[in-house]
């Protein structure tokens, strides 16, 4: 492989920034150490703020162009007497504090109507996005002179606040760089978000119009990601905020301490009637005498509002309030105390909120106390990794300081086990980031080096732009054909970055209890399996003794971060084998293909690329080795948002395709369904863009029935949305039929469709009933791949 002529290069574009002590600096700051760290060529754009400067700087100050910017709120203050709530001074997200909070009014008094009228009109229409949009010019406009002189592979800009992605955007389309959006918080799906229902629509267009030049999306919470997926469609990567262990000034933990009170600590800000410790102080009311025995510490901004509950609740005397502290001297003290206090807003719209002090707090390896939902992603981390607890209700809040109480008098509160912050540092975090990237520029790479004739890097394996491509009819199905095709693959944990380590196969295990339901049925299913798969002893035994008995036919699925050669870079682009370079391509596959003959004693002639990663130089790969069947089209879908190929010119039937033609396409079962199917993708497309997908369109359309895309597969579809395709595919006079699955979705909590024994019983339930369906009901037949390509060979000749 070629050697890299220069580092890759990333342009940060970031509001806050170090040295200035901002919540929303610390997390940038730490990114571009770390990619600085490995080599990169790091340079950042950000704001000139009326901050301490407490934080240290990272990367080196040349590195960082700083910039004035002009404050949108400055002239309505003077004309109204209003200062707006501000943000600047924590360099706080949305999240952290609402911009719809009221204003405090100077002189004290209820402003008058014509003010608030003003007032609303300007947050409505001026204030767009946001009140950092003054900083919209001055930031471009010094990209513009770095460009000049430098150049990067890649943009990478982070939100809040959202003026920071219209200046990355700007930039990209101005000088054909990717660029990546970062969500600290969401834009328009935020839980604070308090602006009208015109002025939402408006931002919604906006923002699926800015996003869909995005090349990717970073989400720090794991249900603002499934949001993000589904509002825009676009690759989007899970890195959750973490914490930097030399970062504290010794290694956590220390020695728990048996005497004085039970010190609980809070580090942060207070937002009284949202993010408030009012259940903790019932929970303390209820302790009664042993109330005494705990003492509350808030350090950080407006704390000061807690001295009022407080006292409504009698326990002046056990509360400590103190300014905000740098940043190290605030780690400092959370090492120090015996539990440490996170408060979130006892509200379902905060359910995906993951502050980044939570990591923090389990770094320090102290109990974490949560006061808010129990359900939330907080109370998942918590929770899961026996931190501590999450709830709002004073009872449990009490028992568990009794616990405490108890702890700290016999020796000492225990620190949190080292499972508990494992894989919740930032490096952990950032390595995806990072390689995301890296996957976004050598896409880019790719992409430039595609002939504008000939392959196209997104037309899958050149079907639209080579005479190459055929259509089969099947004249010969008289009935129904069914096909079972079965990805027979390693366990890994879809939403983590993929890895080489990955190669655990106990699933299969499980995978003879869905077998026997196909022997029971008649049914020969198509294993396609991958290299982990085929390398274990389990398996080569297992699928070599099907074969024999003729109870299976074994195909090829080539996962190309566990199949060797491995000389490329593990990233999400290089996880389709048609990304891949030409000859890296061949020679995985070829490796595998001879595994599998070695090790199940014939050669596989049946294929499906890993991830449907069909590419440019794929035909001449499968023509080569000898495949005569390809299964890796998925209809109407594009995988473009996560580096892949987009198949939506491709419907359900089958085709031959190849220079020679030999070659037959057996796309996946996946079509529409409802009385408006007969719009198909163009009006799935349509309800999905613009004022569609703002709104939601697709999922209203869909819960009714009216228009719904549907794959036949037990993983998230159910048996009756399983018929409804099946019956009205052949209404429209389809006649092959592919049920498919995953070997891992019989093993529960292997993958996202089945988690638990219940689910696994009722997934081979399902699979069960369809196969009796299709051959009972319907009248159909099972038959092989290879038995489809002969009949419709015989009807081509």
């Amino acid at each position: 492989m070629a050697s890299e002529v220069r580092p890759k290069r990333a342009l940060f574009i970031s509001h806050y920034f170090p040295p200035y002590s901002a919540i929303g600096a610390l997390r940038v700051g730490k990114l571009a150490r770390y990619l600085d760290d490995r080599s990169w060529d790091v340079r950042t754009i950000a704001a000139v703020l009326p901050l301490p400067e407490t934080m240290p700087l990272e990367i080196s100050g040349d590195k960082v162009v700083y910039t004035p910017w002009s404050d949108v709120d400055s002239s309505l203050e003077r004309l109204l007497g209003v200062r707006f709530q501000r943000l600047v001074h924590r360099g706080a997200s949305a999240a952290e504090i609402p911009e719809g909070d009221k204003p405090n009014y100077r002189n004290g008094t209820t402003p008058s109507a014509l003010r608030r009228l003003l007032r609303k009109a300007y947050l409505e229409v001026v204030r767009l996005p946001d009140n950092r949009a003054g900083w919209l010019k001055p930031a471009v406009a010094a990209g513009e002179e770095l460009f000049e002189r430098w150049r990067p592979d890649v943009i990478y800009a982070t939100s809040p606040p959202v003026t920071s992605l219209i200046v990355a955007d700007r930039l990209s389309r101005r000088y054909g760089v990717p660029w990546v959006a970062e969500f600290r918080d969401p834009w328009t799906d935020n839980p604070y978000y308090e602006y009208s229902a015109l002025r939402l629509l408006f931002e919604r267009i906006w923002e699926r119009r800015v996003l869909s030049r995005a090349a990717a999306i970073v989400s720090v919470s794991p249900s603002w990601q499934r949001g993000l997926i589904e509002r825009h469609g676009r690759p989007t990567l899970l890195a959750m905020n973490g914490y930097v262990e030399s970062d504290f000034p010794s290694k956590p933990p220390l020695e728990p301490s048996a005497q004085g009170k039970v010190r609980i600590l809070y580090t942060g800000h207070i937002y009284v009637g949202r993010r408030d410790p009012t259940p903790l102080f019932a929970a303390l009311k209820l302790l009664g005498a042993d109330a005494s025995r705990v003492v509350l510490e808030f350090v950080g901004t407006q704390v000061d509002a807690v001295q009022p509950l407080a006292k409504q609740f009698g326990l002046s005397e056990q509360i400590i309030v103190q300014l905000p502290v740098p940043y190290r001297d605030a780690l400092a003290r959370q090492l120090e105390a015996d539990v440490l206090l996170h408060l979130q807003w006892c509200d379902p719209k905060e359910d995906g909120t993951i502050a980044g002090k939570l990591f923090e707090y389990i770094g320090a390896r102290r109990p974490v106390l949560g006061i808010g939902l129990e359900t939330s992603a907080v109370a998942e981390i918590i929770t899961s990794r026996q931190a501590g607890i999450m709830t709002d209700d004073p009872r449990k809040i009490a028992a568990q300081l009794r616990k405490w109480i108890g702890e700290k008098t016999a020796g000492g509160i225990a620190p949190l086990p080292a499972s508990a912050s494992q894989g919740l540092d930032r490096d952990r975090q950032f390595e995806r980031i990072e390689r995301l990237l890296r996957g976004v520029v050598q896409v880019r790479s790719v992409d430039n080096e595609v002939p504008k004739t000939g392959y196209h890097h997104r037309d899958p394996v050149g079907f639209s732009v080579t005479p190459a491509c055929e259509r089969a009819v099947p004249r010969k199905l008289e009935k129904p054909a069914l096909v079972v095709l079965v990805d027979v693959e390693e366990e890994f944990d879809w939403t983590r970055p993929f890895s080489r380590d990955n190669t655990s196969v106990k699933a299969l295990d499980r995978l003879p209890e869905a077998h026997a339901i196909f022997v029971k049925h008649g049914v020969v299913p198509t294993y396609l399996v991958d290299y982990p798969i085929i390398n274990s002893p389990v398996g080569a035994r297992m699928f070599r003794a099907w074969r024999e008995r003729g109870e299976c036919v074994v195909g090829t699925q080539l996962h190309p971060w566990v199949s060797p050669p491995f000389e490329e870079e593990v990233t999400e682009a290089n996880s389709y084998p048609g990304n891949l370079p030409q000859q890296l391509e061949r020679a995985k596959l070829k490796a595998l293909t001879e595994k599998i003959e070695e090790n199940c004693g014939e050669r596989p002639v049946v294929y499906r690329a890993g991830r449907a990663g069909l590419g440019p130089n794929s035909i001449e790969a499968l023509e080569e080795l000898g495949y005569q069947v390809d299964t890796s089209v998925v209809p109407h879908t594009d995988f473009r948002h996560q580096l892949g190929p987009d198949y939506s010119d491709y419907a359900l039937d089958p085709f031959w395709f190849g220079q020679e033609r030999r070659i037959l396409e057996l796309p996946l079962t996946r079509g529409f369904t409802g009385p408006l199917r007969k719009l198909g993708p163009l009006g799935y497309n349509m309800l999905g863009r613009g004022v569609g997908r703002a709104l939601r369109v697709p999922g209203i359309v869909a819960r009714l029935e009216f228009l719904q895309r549907v794959t036949l597969t037990p993983e998230g579809i159910t048996l009756s949305e399983m018929k409804r395709l099946t019956e009205e595919a052949l209404a429209d006079g389809r006649r092959i039929f592919g049920l498919s699955f995953h070997s891992p979705s019989v093993l529960p909590g292997c993958t996202p469709y089945v988690r638990t024994e219940g689910a696994a019983k009722k997934f081979l339930e399902t699979i069960d009933l369809y196969v009796a369906y299709f051959l009972g009901q319907l009248g159909g037949e099972a038959l092989t791949p290879l038995e489809i390509y002969r009949r419709l060979n015989d009807d081509a000749n």
